[in-house]
């Protein structure tokens, strides 16, 4: 018999496990990175380590068990300056890692047996850099969105609970904006409407449905509220994601969940880019009384004043979800935050770089890779989210780049560039990664006029057209 289950918690219902791999999108580095536009306060260690329990409960033996687990988003949190993922660990190692197009990823585990009766147990462990946040926002310094344009895509289109295609929240974002061009203008209008059209869900009103529910109600808990202010702003024209994590001030450890489930539920915010400032977060859950009257904290529009760690951005998949033969599976788990010691000695991850335009995560499908101390990244990807045009010829195993202004030859194995016809020396040589060009991080600075700006520490790497 073939049994395949999936954890019961739908999309939209979904119990947000709070694990996480690797490292949304991005966080949010400024372009200029000598004059940042945010400070961080109260910084913490936290570690999570969770605990995942797969129990054969029948009397047969299970076999050929495959265990999917979400883990959470390496993107989103590589470059997110109020939870940075420093580290990871699994034990044992996936079989198998997958990502979205949102950077979300799903390590998968194959089990061969479980005897009737006996456990598997598979333990991740992440450690993070949390901070408060409050950004310094001149709405006269918010550029237009024209050079990040091809992929910022994905944060302007309607996905599962943000209906910003739905005819009621682009009316009613219109309404809002009423013709500002402006885009901290238009999330400022938002989120004033937010503030004074949603009450927090009591026991037995609508909860977790999604943006439409809760422009209808006005009634949800926080999931509905970020999912309503990131539909009304993409429906505006202003990109933007929800990001789920575990919000708390963690002073030893607190348990998350445990065999009886969830003690500590999580959380849901979002973040919105502005051109000139990249990702910034904001928490619309949140409001505040004067004298019984609501009224607007933009402190929580330009700022995070909780300590919290981010998972995930607008995950589709189920948290957990396995199928095998034989048997009969239970699954469990149990969350642990424990806080650390601020340590001058905690190292981040030695191999995963990060690249970045903008601040808005590049989801390419091979990574950028450090040979013989140069950093060598995916030629197509990259030139394509600068407009360019990439052919490639296997026979002279050779990729012609063309823009407005210049055509770009290079040959696999060789450190000489065409560009322009003129001969270009390349500081090493491109060569082929999982059928991918990788050339030289250097030469697509100097070949296109892009400022690379790479942070040793986080291992990333932001380029923005100069």
């Amino acid at each position: 018999m073939n049994a395949t289950n999936i954890l019961k918690y739908s999309t939209r219902n979904k119990l947000i496990i709070l694990v996480c791999l690797l490292f949304f999108l991005t966080g949010s580095q400024p372009l200029y990175a000598e004059e940042k536009p945010y400070s961080l306060s109260d910084q913490a260690y936290y570690q999570v380590e969770t605990l995942y329990n797969v129990k054969n409960i029948g009397s047969d033996k299970v076999r050929s068990l495959k265990f999917d687990i979400a883990s959470g988003n390496e993107v989103l949190t590589g470059n997110m300056p109020y939870s940075v993922l420093i580290s990871s660990s699994s034990l044992p190692q996936p079989k198998n890692i997958s990502m979205d197009n949102k950077g979300n990823l799903t390590a998968g585990y194959t089990i061969d047996s479980i005897n009737p009766g006996a456990s598997t147990v598979i333990k991740t462990v992440r450690l993070y850099r949390v901070a408060k946040i409050a950004y310094t926002i001149e709405p006269k310094d918010v550029g237009d969105y024209e050079s990040v344009i091809r992929v910022i895509e994905p944060y302007l289109q309607p996905s599962p609970g943000i209906e910003s295609d739905d005819p009621l929240i682009i009316n009613k974002a219109n309404e809002l904006v009423s013709g500002e061009t402006n885009p901290f203008a238009i999330a400022t209008k938002i989120f004033e409407f937010l503030n004074s059209h949603m009450r927090y869900a009591q026991a037995g009103d609508p909860s977790n449905i999604g943006a439409l529910s809760a422009l209808q109600t006005g009634v949800g808990v926080c999931e509905d509220y970020a999912d309503l202010m990131v539909a009304l702003l993409r429906a505006a024209g202003v990109p933007a994601r929800t990001v789920s994590g575990w919000m708390g001030n963690v002073q030893t450890e607190v348990i998350i969940a445990d065999q009886s489930g969830m003690k500590s539920p999580g959380h849901m915010w979002l973040e919105y880019y502005l051109p000139g400032y990249g990702w910034v977060a904001a928490d619309p859950t949140y409001t505040y009384l004067y004298n019984g009257a609501p009224m607007v904290d933009y402190e929580r529009l330009t700022g995070l004043e909780e300590l919290r760690y981010a998972t995930s951005s607008e995950e589709e998949t189920f948290p957990i979800s396995f199928s095998y033969y034989g048997g009969k599976v239970e699954v469990s788990y149990e969350v642990k935050v424990s806080r650390l010691a601020e340590q001058g000695n905690i190292e981040g991850n030695s191999e995963t770089v990060l690249l970045y335009l903008a601040d808005v995560p590049l989801i390419l499908d091979v990574a950028p890779v450090i040979i013989e101390n140069r950093t060598l990244v995916p030629l197509r990807g990259i030139f394509s989210a600068f407009g360019a045009e990439v052919s490639w010829d296997g026979t002279l195993q050779k990729v012609t780049i063309k823009t407005a202004e210049k055509t770009i030859e290079l040959k696999i194995g060789s450190n000489i560039a065409l560009v322009n016809g003129q001969d270009t020396l390349l500081d090493t040589f491109p060569r082929l990664v999982n059928n991918r060009t990788m050339v030289p991080l250097r030469f697509i600075s100097e070949s296109i006029g892009v400022q690379v700006d790479w942070d040793p520490e986080l291992r990333t790497i932001d380029l923005n057209a100069e």
